[in-house]
């Protein structure tokens, strides 16, 4: 995955926060993680368009009975997409 030119390779950033409490908590938009709050995040270069793409969050990261959420965004020099909304 590249820019349109072809020219910069594009990478892909994660972000996995636990899910917040509250009556809003089952609303995907429910609350903005915050970097206190973030469990884990990570970056990966892009492969070629249509590839999976895998990400390994570390050991320790994740506790048991806790729930999170997740996003990714595509990067490319110079830009950023911006963030979507949280996946339960």
């Amino acid at each position: 995955m590249s820019d349109a030119q072809g020219r910069r390779p594009s990478k892909v950033e994660v972000e996995l926060a636990g899910q917040p409490a509250g009556p809003k908590a089952r609303s995907p938009r429910a609350g903005r993680a915050t970097s206190k709050e973030l469990t884990w995040s990570g970056t990966m270069t892009a492969k070629a368009h249509g590839s999976r793409h895998t990400l390994q969050v570390p050991a320790g990261k994740l506790k048991k009975g806790r729930h999170v959420r997740w996003r990714a965004r595509a990067t490319v020099a110079g830009g950023s997409g911006g963030w979507p909304e949280w996946q339960p």
